[in-house]
């Protein structure tokens, strides 16, 4: 118990501020992507709806539109036909690959 109390004491005397979420995705790696007409969805993160039906979740009045995953970005402006070629002893082998049909 006294190392509790210890323990509590350090962190109401300490100058340093917790970190914040942002903070601690900022340290973990993650992106923070900012919303433009190309990755942003057409809807929205939800949070709007999240916080007035809840009272564990802070208040959020600003609506946000979701941020689309990378490869759905790239890949919904894929309209071509791919060529990839073979060269062998053989000779030459020539595909056709049909990128619009195919998944990632």
């Amino acid at each position: 118990m006294q190392k509790l109390e210890e323990f509590s004491q350090k962190v109401l005397n300490s100058e340093k501020p917790l970190e914040t979420k942002s903070e601690e995705s900022k340290a973990s790696g993650k992106k923070d992507f900012v919303v433009d007409k190309l990755n942003s969805a057409h809807y929205s993160k939800g949070k709007v709806a999240a916080s007035f039906t809840s009272t564990a979740i802070d208040v959020n009045t600003k609506q946000e539109a979701e941020v689309l995953d990378e490869l759905a970005v790239k890949y919904k402006f894929v309209k071509k036909k791919g060529y990839a070629r073979f060269v062998t002893n053989y000779g030459d082998l020539n595909l056709e690959l049909y990128c619009q049909v195919s998944d990632e």
